[in-house]
């Protein structure tokens, strides 16, 4: 076991299923009264990136990133913590339901609770725009704490994958 945790920092810079038929999808959002217009205006206040995901096409590339992880370093991984983030208009996919996930609102408190008993444990803290209006980054951010000897191998074999879905380390995507 590594002491201190193997990490990732991405960038998601393309729509995940680029070159792929997608539904399109539309979703306003139950207004019902003067706070919830303001709201949703004051959201998009800080918006610097561009949208590369629908609301249901958000859920869809967490369970790719999902399958990705599990495909290169599922069998080590206890735990796999993942942001929630507010508001969510679809519902979770299957992939999300019996197995080792959980949403947080702060995944980071837990990870390092269950570090400490020895458990393996992954964060996946994702800021993907939805909506034009949100105040996101397009960031995907992954810490695994108690990785095995070869974490770091496999958090780079994982980073090869990942640009399959569009997401490139942070260091090339600002370049």
């Amino acid at each position: 076991m590594t002491r201190s945790p193997v990490t990732f920092e991405g960038q998601l810079c393309r729509a995940w299923n680029a070159g792929k038929p997608t539904r399109a999808q539309s979703y306003v959002p139950p207004f019902y009264d003067a706070l919830d217009f303001d709201s949703y205006r004051l959201m998009g206040r800080a918006r610097t990136a561009r949208a590369f995901v629908t609301y249901p096409d958000h859920y869809a590339l967490l369970a790719a990133i999902l399958g990705e992880v599990r495909a290169e370093c599922g069998a080590e991984i206890d735990e796999i913590l993942i942001n929630s983030r507010m508001p969510s208009v679809v519902r979770l996919p299957a992939d999300f339901f019996g197995t080792n996930v959980l949403f947080l609102n702060d995944p980071e408190d837990e990870a390092v609770r269950l570090a400490k008993t020895g458990v393996q444990v992954l964060v996946i803290r994702e800021h993907f725009v939805r909506h034009t209006v949100e105040a996101a980054d397009n960031g995907l951010s992954l810490v695994w704490w108690n990785a095995p000897e070869d974490g770091t191998g496999a958090m780079q074999r994982l980073t090869t994958r990942l640009r399959g879905l569009g997401i490139a380390p942070a260091a090339e995507a600002a370049a």
